[in-house]
């Protein structure tokens, strides 16, 4: 409708132009058999479509067609080629049927379809009938007597005799169209008590081609098994297989070939040729299986219900990987392929590992092989390997066409994934107390990584760290420090912690706990030497007695409840006595709290023996003025 500068569209027109046009034609779809002279309904269903029209196409000569032209998406349907009927053209699509009554002049055939597209003017849309379907002629019976005939009745095709025979009498009917149902086996006989038609027993015979019968794709240079049946053949009968490329004429060579003459062992093992007389194989899907038995002729042949493919071997052409700075960091895959649906990649599963698409953080699923890729891609990939140690493994890349995985045509890459940095220090970690001039191992574990730098943190106000050692082997797992042998020289402090780093060191901000470095869980203590501790300690509670604040029974070294020149002597004695220093410094003994007698006792011995260590200092410096 057009008002003005605007154009109105009816409901049902509106609703087709908003829907991707589909056709699917439901009756005839297969096996039907429509006879000569009767009215059927052609049905299908819809959806995006104002008008169609209706073909009637016959495939009984085995030749097919290709269209030279093109039906392009969003264009018009190509009028179709080979041995074709217009049934009718511009049928309103909504409609979903249209009865057709067959003509009388109608020709018998038995491998008819029908094609419903969208007319001209729409984009287009088209189906066909999944299967053949029939026209079969009505059968006449005729009575012996009277001659008297009863047309249009139901009637059987090809060699396979069904129809069914009415009488007039009780006298014996011919069915005088058995020449035509029978045929090539000559007439039948209209059986009046079976009621059918009777044909010879060579109509009983038959032969049908099961495999490729239309969809497969084969690959050139691969070996794939034809099979056929047959009934009342016996197995020493002859079999001829050829190929047809339904392109051209079959009495061409390029048209068809002969693959083979066997017998009739209902199988043969082919391995398909890149040419096999003149024909060049590799085309895709034009090909059908032709099987002719005992010389071949009307009823002793079958071929392909549809199309095959036959296709040139899938090839990987190149598969690379390479490590980037992509999405932070990823190995890129990527290849190109040809004659393939498309490609499985395939990544072994290793314990501690996961993988994962780098561009979008899914799971990418290691081990599995039925994910389809596009033969040409590029896929990025992020390696997370915990299992402590280098992962040396494989990629491969696998063509496929169908459903079946072409390993022969695999391509691999070898890459390896190194293990991420893991760094625990053992010891000390937190509570030791290591005594400065003392040797003591730092100890570590860790994997992924070949060498460590060892440090010394004081955590303080400002907390400091010195380097220990760096640029050593990670392997060895451990560190031998003498503290105060040599720079560092650290001070006494409860408030140490070791940490180990991955050689070369992190970056700064980039520290990660546990991976590529670690530290003492706790604290650990570094004291002064035990002789040293005890002079401090005299110097700094000098002159004090029991009961004063300052005193403590660590220093009073004789245990005389007094902390004076005695005692400095005592140490004096011992100075490089290390271990005494440090027998000493550990006694819990406290003279304040012992009784008189004892401490009497021992104050006396501790006052003596005092004495004897001061004497002998004394004697020893009038030697040395002696000598002057």
């Amino acid at each position: 409708m057009y008002l003005g500068l605007y154009t109105f569209k009816t409901k049902e027109e509106c609703e087709a132009s908003l829907l991707k046009p589909s056709i699917t034609v439901l009756s005839p779809n297969g096996g039907e058999k429509w006879t000569v002279g009767n009215t059927y309904n052609i049905t299908w269903k819809s959806t995006g479509v104002n008008k169609v029209d209706i073909y009637l196409k016959n495939h009984d000569s085995g030749i097919d067609c290709m269209s030279a032209c093109l039906s392009l998406p969003g264009g018009n349907c190509c009028e179709p080629c080979g041995d074709v009927q217009v049934i009718a053209k511009g049928v309103s699509a909504s409609l979903g049927k249209y009865s057709w009554n067959i003509p009388s002049t109608q020709k018998i055939s038995s491998k008819d379809e029908i094609l419903i597209q969208s007319s001209i003017g729409e984009s287009c849309s088209a189906d066909r009938s999944d299967g053949y379907f029939s026209i079969v002629s009505s059968v006449s019976c005729r009575d012996e007597n009277s001659g008297c005939t009863i047309s249009n009745l139901p009637c059987c095709s090809g060699l396979k005799p069904v129809s069914m025979c009415i009488e007039e009498s009780n006298d014996m009917c011919f069915c005088v169209t058995c020449g035509s149902i029978c045929a090539p086996c000559g007439n039948g006989v209209c059986d009046k008590n079976e009621n059918k038609c009777n044909c010879p027993e060579d109509c009983k015979k038959s032969i049908t081609v099961i495999s490729p019968n239309g969809g497969e794709k084969w690959i050139t240079g691969n070996t794939y098994t034809i099979k056929w049946t047959t009934v009342g053949f016996p197995t020493s009968s002859s079999i001829q297989i050829g190929l047809r490329d339904t392109r051209y004429d079959p009495n061409l060579g390029s048209g068809e070939t002969t693959i083979v003459n066997t017998t009739n062992s209902g199988s043969y093992n082919w391995t398909i040729p890149f040419q096999s007389g003149s024909m060049i194989l590799g085309a895709g899907n034009v090909y059908k299986i032709i099987i002719y038995i005992d010389g071949g002729g009307p009823g002793k042949y079958d071929e392909s219900d549809y199309y095959f493919s036959i296709v040139s071997p899938p090839s990987i052409i190149s598969f690379n990987y390479t490590e980037t700075d992509a999405y932070g960091g990823s190995v890129k895959f990527s290849w190109t392929s040809t004659g393939a649906d498309g490609v499985r990649f395939v990544i072994p599963c290793y314990s501690g590992l996961s993988i994962k698409y780098a561009d979008t953080g899914a799971d990418f699923f290691c081990g599995e092989s039925d994910r389809m890729f596009l033969i040409n891609n590029t896929v990025y990939l992020k390696f997370t390997n915990t299992s402590g140690s280098l992962i040396n493994t494989t990629a491969t890349l696998t063509p496929v066409i169908g459903s079946t995985n072409y390993t022969a045509y695999s391509k691999s890459v070898n890459f390896s994934i190194v293990a991420v940095p893991s760094i625990t220090v053992t010891s000390p970690n937190g509570g030791e107390k290591w005594t400065i001039g003392n040797t003591y191992d730092i100890t570590w574990k860790v994997s992924g990584t070949e060498k460590v730098h060892v440090d010394i943190a004081k955590f303080d106000t400002p907390s400091q760290a010195w380097t220990l050692v760096s640029d050593i082997l990670a392997s060895t797992g451990k560190y031998s420090w003498k503290i105060g042998a040599a720079w560092p020289y650290l001070s006494a402090g409860d408030n140490y912690k070791i940490r180990v780093f991955t050689y070369p060191l992190p970056p700064s901000g980039g520290w990660i706990i546990g991976t590529n470095y670690d530290q003492s869980d706790n604290y650990f203590s570094i004291l002064e030497p035990s002789c040293t501790y005890l002079k401090n300690g005299i110097t700094e509670s000098f002159g004090t007695t029991c009961g004063d604040t300052r005193y403590n029974p660590v220093f009073d070294l004789n245990k005389d409840k007094y902390i004076n020149v005695l005692d400095s002597s005592l140490l004096v004695s011992h100075i490089n006595d290390e271990s005494w220093c440090n027998e000493m410094k550990n006694s819990t003994v406290n003279p304040c709290l012992e009784a008189t007698s004892t401490v009497g006792l021992k104050s006396i011995e501790n006052q003596l023996a005092s004495i004897s260590a001061a004497v002998s200092q004394l004697m020893e410096a009038i030697k040395e003025l002696m000598k002057r």
